[in-house]
């Protein structure tokens, strides 16, 4: 007895949640007040409405996308890393696999890592940049550097 009553339950939370999607996706997001109610204690029909029904054919025209040029999804991340004597590094990997670990200030001697967590993140970033673009090695000139470190 206790799993009919869960098969009811779960029905209607169904037939409910396909109103109100069906309802919200035909007029724009807005929920009207005039749409139907329909209450449905039967299992074995499906509830069926105006508002819940599928249209036939498109609309003549689709809105406009928000934006004309959606952002494109970097296959590249960066984690920072911290170094023993509390510098910043960072590693950048592409769809999973290191590409690149630089636990040190690029182009500099020593092996001190960047002071601050947001300088690394910028070279990083800066990093992935010229990746996407296809620049190998993805080298850091001395003016970017400067810009970096200045932050």
């Amino acid at each position: 007895m206790k799993s009919n009553h869960s098969l009811f339950f779960v029905a209607l939370l169904l037939a409910a949640f396909t109103t109100v999607f069906f309802s919200c996706q035909r007029n724009g997001g807005a929920k009207t007040p005039e749409a139907p109610v329909v209450e449905n204690t039967s299992i074995s029909e499906p509830v069926v409405s105006e508002s819940t029904a599928i249209p036939d054919t498109l609309p003549d025209s689709l809105p406009e996308p928000i934006s004309p040029n959606p952002p494109k999804i970097s296959e590249f991340i960066f984690l920072l890393t911290t170094n023993s004597d509390g510098t910043f590094g960072y590693d950048v990997t592409e769809r999973g696999k290191l590409v690149i670990s630089q636990p040190n200030i690029p182009g500099q001697s020593g092996t001190t890592g960047f002071t601050k967590k947001e300088q690394a993140a910028a070279a990083a970033t800066l990093v992935m940049e010229k990746l996407e673009q296809g620049i190998m090695p993805p080298t850091i000139s001395e003016k970017e550097l400067k810009k970096i470190l200045k932050n």
